[in-house]
């Protein structure tokens, strides 16, 4: 699921909107997902185990995200 209600308009904003939490793309910064999400679905949050090293908190989840997509 690339998009969801109001993802177009969606902008960084870590007092929330709409999030999409998501994994599967694991740690590839090469792949077209990372690229896409990177430009154009800032409020995607990548879950992975490999950008979070454990359970995290929804705050720690943004800032890990925000350090990946250098955001």
């Amino acid at each position: 699921m690339m998009e969801w209600s109001q993802s177009r308009y969606a902008k960084w904003d870590p007092t929330g909107r709409s999030w999409l939490i998501h994994g599967h793309i694991h740690d590839s910064t090469t792949c077209a997902a990372y690229q896409y999400i990177k430009g154009h679905l800032p409020c995607a949050l990548n879950a992975c185990f490999e950008i979070n090293d454990h359970p995290v908190t929804l705050e720690e989840l943004i800032e890990n995200n925000r350090k990946w997509y250098g955001r």
